[in-house]
């Protein structure tokens, strides 16, 4: 476990998947993080990559041949390479190997950087294509954040706020996680949805093309927020699973398939396109108010 620290936050991450586990804030002793109870998630912040969310089949196809895909891709799964570790900062690294070949028949390094500044942390991904050919790929994270943030509190005393009033649907996914076609209103002028455990019933809420690139979440009557900062992301998943205390909030560049979509990897939904050489850097941000 690598664990980075300042006067304000500490935070644990796991070279495994290069996964946070722990964002604890030193000034009141709130951990933030979900605790991974495997009575309903057993995880805490995966990284997408090179697919955000289910395809088709369980299966893409790349150059007329099929690989075997897991919904959110390989990543969480894979070891990465610790490249720095000092107090504040923390470098990840995964390469192409014999396990990514077999879904992903591409050459590649996935770079994963945690830096703490004050009481941000903001989480920077770097691919850089060291194959011949162009490669394509989604990606996006996947924190579950603690909620309430105190025992003395409910769930349904929290709700999420966003930078500005929108009118906004969220798009379905049916039973295999495949987006069905229909869509349902959730946001009409208003900046703010609050939080009850049947709000996830039909899976997560997700938005595409979202214009808020600010979120947080927090008691309804003010007081501690805790913030993510996506610029960069068009779309962004909320979800938890029902009854368990935790929210997702999951900046995302990439989305699942239809439900009828081609299996033609290149065409799935904001792919990066990067040619042999070429490099991609993106990053969002969770901030610890008050």
């Amino acid at each position: 476990m690598i664990t980075l620290e300042n006067d304000y936050l500490r935070v644990n991450i796991d070279p495994l998947g290069a996964e946070l586990t722990s964002l604890y804030d030193k000034r009141d002793g709130v951990e933030h993080m979900w605790s991974a109870d495997e009575k309903f998630w057993p995880r805490r912040a995966p990284i997408l990559f090179p697919c955000v969310g289910e395809s088709r089949d369980g299966k893409v196809q790349i150059e007329g041949v099929d690989y075997p895909m897991a919904r959110h891709g390989f990543t969480r799964m894979q070891p990465f390479d610790v490249l720095e570790n000092n107090s504040e900062t923390a470098v990840f690294e995964l390469r192409e190997n014999q396990e990514t070949l077999r879904h992903y028949p591409f050459n590649f390094a996935f770079r994963i950087t945690y830096k703490l500044t004050n009481d941000v942390l903001i989480q920077s991904f770097e691919v850089v294509n060291s194959d011949e050919k162009t490669i394509g790929f989604q990606i996006g994270g996947h924190p579950a954040f603690a909620v309430p943030f105190f025992k003395s509190e409910e769930y349904s005393d929290y709700e999420i706020r966003f930078d500005r009033s929108m009118t906004i649907d969220r798009h379905l996914l049916d039973d295999k996680g495949l987006y069905n076609g229909d869509t349902r209103n959730v946001l009409t002028d208003s900046d703010r949805i609050d939080l009850y455990y049947d709000l996830f019933k039909e899976d997560a809420l997700v938005f595409k093309d979202i214009p808020s690139k600010r979120v947080w979440i927090q008691q309804k009557e003010g007081g501690k927020r805790l913030i993510v900062d996506y610029k960069g992301f068009p779309h962004l998943g909320i979800w938890s699973k029902p009854g368990a205390d935790y929210v997702c909030i999951e900046p995302w560049i990439g989305c699942a398939d239809n439900a009828d979509q081609p299996a033609d990897f290149f065409i799935k939904d904001s792919i990066v396109k990067l040619a042999s050489g070429e490099r991609f850097m993106c990053s969002f941000a969770v901030s610890v108010e008050g």
